[in-house]
């Protein structure tokens, strides 16, 4: 029997070998279909999002782009996990630059139907995006702030209290310091490192 809806989105958690979580997630962004990838804190390392027209292409990206990288032992295992209903929107791709902090919700609920839920997250000033899912969780959503404290907050003060939520995996959002900010800061350490020198 066929779907009656064609799944053409989905989320995937990967489990990379090698140590450049940065560098695998390049590499997803340069497949068709690959919208979002970002690297995470915790027992997966990455997250992407794949969104395609056909349910074919969903399987294609998937398949041949995603989990081939499996067969190159870059990638270790793969989770996917299926957007049900238009509930939510796309990603436009400027979210894999993400604000200063930012953490993905994996939510488990106590309720039938999801929509009110996902409705709910989506009022949240700071959730850039919520889609109930087919797979481990019910529900995934996306959340940006200016500040980690921001983050916290919206965490903590107003995610908790969503109705029907029993349970969220969160996972921070794993940020790669851009190569000059970081070069100068080595620059900077060098500088108070002489000075600390002299002193002694």
């Amino acid at each position: 029997m066929s779907i009656p809806t064609p799944l053409t989105a989905g989320y995937v958690l990967l489990s990379v070998r090698t140590n450049d979580v940065h560098a695998v997630c390049r590499e997803l962004l340069e497949m068709n279909g690959v919208i979002l990838a970002h690297p995470l804190i915790g027992p997966d390392d990455i997250i992407c999002f794949l969104d395609t027209q056909e349910p074919n292409n969903f399987r294609i990206v998937l398949d041949k782009g995603v989990r081939s990288l499996m067969d190159v032992g870059t990638v270790e295992h793969t989770e996917t996990m299926l957007v049900l209903a238009d509930e939510g929107n796309t990603y436009s791709g400027k979210e894999n630059r993400p604000a200063p902090a930012a953490a993905w919700l994996f939510c488990d609920i106590a309720v039938g139907d999801p929509k009110p839920v996902v409705e709910q997250l989506l009022a949240i000033e700071g959730v850039v995006n919520a889609h109930p899912v087919v797979g481990r969780y019910d529900i995934v959503a996306f959340v940006e702030a200016a500040s980690m404290s921001e983050l916290m907050h919206i965490l903590d003060g107003k995610i908790r209290h969503v109705r029907g939520i029993r349970r969220t995996d969160t996972r921070l959002v794993l940020m790669e310091l851009p190569r000059e900010k970081s070069d100068r800061g080595r620059e900077k350490q060098k500088v108070l490192g002489t000075a600390v020198n002299r002193q002694g």
